[in-house]
């Protein structure tokens, strides 16, 4: 597997959390590190907000909840076992998405047993 465009070492990433998600020993806890970048990672087009749009959560756009989640991450470089990620297709009651100004979501992942965890190969991919 190729390397993510804001994580340079996505594929020694990966095979960490491979490895502590399946009960491994990484000989030091898995961390989420991540560093503010001056620069952005690419330039990304700044859609405009949907109408209705009234707070940092709507369902009215997915193509511009895709677009903001984007735009998130290009000032942040993720290293360790931190993962971009955001969730932009969670648009039913009770969902948040995680997507607020700023911020990049943080990684969810799975926990064996908990009802409606996902498992955690579908999001580190």
């Amino acid at each position: 597997m190729s390397d993510l465009l804001y994580h340079p070492t996505w594929s020694a990433a990966r095979e960490r959390l491979t490895t502590w998600w399946q009960g491994g020993d990484l000989g030091r806890p898995a961390m989420q590190i991540t560093v503010p970048r001056a620069e952005p990672w690419e330039d990304i087009e700044v859609l405009p907000e949907p109408e209705g749009w009234v707070t940092h959560y709507s369902t009215r756009s997915l193509e511009y909840r895709v677009n903001l989640a984007r735009r998130n991450c290009l000032y942040t470089t993720y290293l360790a076992e931190a993962v971009p990620y955001a969730a932009p297709g969670d648009l039913g009651p009770g969902e948040r998405g995680g997507l607020r100004p700023g911020r990049c979501g943080r990684p969810r992942l799975a926990v064996p047993g908990l009802p409606g965890s996902r498992d955690a190969g579908d999001h580190l991919v």
